[in-house]
């Protein structure tokens, strides 16, 4: 439930098209596509969903234009 509630909510994110999963496993879904939106994708994603309890503790790291999205906060070790 929780990649399909993810999954929903890139749909809803403004300016962000051709979202395509490339991978997933357990504990990591991996998404390329485009944006276009006027804020951080970091900050619209987590803007789509904070209406969502699942993801109350979201947190992100951005590398170049690589951006992690953790549930439960992201360590040092999530970015490379």
């Amino acid at each position: 439930m929780t990649r399909t509630a993810f999954s929903q909510a890139l749909k809803s994110v403004p300016g962000l098209e051709k979202a395509t999963q490339r991978q997933a496993s357990a504990g990591q879904i991996e998404v390329i596509a485009t944006y276009r939106g006027s804020d951080p994708l970091d900050q619209a994603v987590a803007t789509a969903l904070s209406s969502n309890p699942q993801f109350a503790s979201l947190d992100s790291a951005v590398d170049g234009t690589v951006i992690t999205l953790c549930m439960n906060g992201c360590s040092k070790k999530a970015v490379h």
